[in-house]
């Protein structure tokens, strides 16, 4: 087994908690049916991890010459990972046996987890970009002012009320992640 496979199985085992979590959590509003007051910000928050998620585990691919994986470096992968790991958990509630489940109220009373989380996971990937990428690669998600504009965004997000805000920035953060994401190819 070679060190990117052996990296790349970890990654690909915490990516894949995330996306279940997000999907079970998904299903059980389904199948609450009218019992859920639907909401469009926690959907486009978990279309994001989606995205995300994607985004991280395509990019994996460009490690695939590693010669070997340190420990330090494995444990800030593992922390990054969680990261995107704690947004899919709480992005959308697990409906109580009984009883109505609110999503707006939900998103926002689990936004400082959230976006919390995005800030602490966006810190972390820069700084693994910095420390354990080989000269001459370049990460996909390469541009200063992107990184600036999600670390504002998803800042404000845990603060602001106001709900049209909330839309609007979801929806550019959105847009920008499938601009970053569509183009992006795997192969030799």
């Amino acid at each position: 087994m070679t060190p990117f496979e052996l990296f790349f199985g970890l990654t690909s085992v915490i990516l894949a908690l995330a996306l279940t979590q997000l999907a079970n959590s998904f299903q059980q509003l389904l199948r609450a049916g009218s019992r859920v007051r639907w909401a469009i910000e926690p959907l486009l928050q978990g279309a994001l991890v989606v995205m995300i998620v994607v985004f991280v585990w395509v990019d994996q691919w460009h490690d695939r010459d590693l010669v070997e994986v340190t420990v330090p470096q494995s444990l800030l992968q593992v922390l990054k990972l969680l990261a995107v790991y704690v947004v899919a958990a709480a992005a959308l509630p697990e409906p109580p046996e009984s009883g109505q489940v609110d999503l707006r109220d939900h998103y926002m009373a689990s936004r400082k987890v959230t976006y919390g989380a995005l800030v602490a996971g966006l810190i972390l990937f820069t700084g693994y970009r910095y420390i354990f990428y080989a000269p001459g690669h370049e990460p996909i998600n390469n541009s200063l002012f992107l990184g600036l504009f999600l670390l504002g965004t998803y800042i404000s997000l845990m603060f602001v009320r106001w709900r049209p805000f909330h839309i609007v920035a979801l929806l550019l953060v959105c847009f920008a992640y499938a601009v970053q994401v569509a183009p992006v190819a795997i192969g030799a």
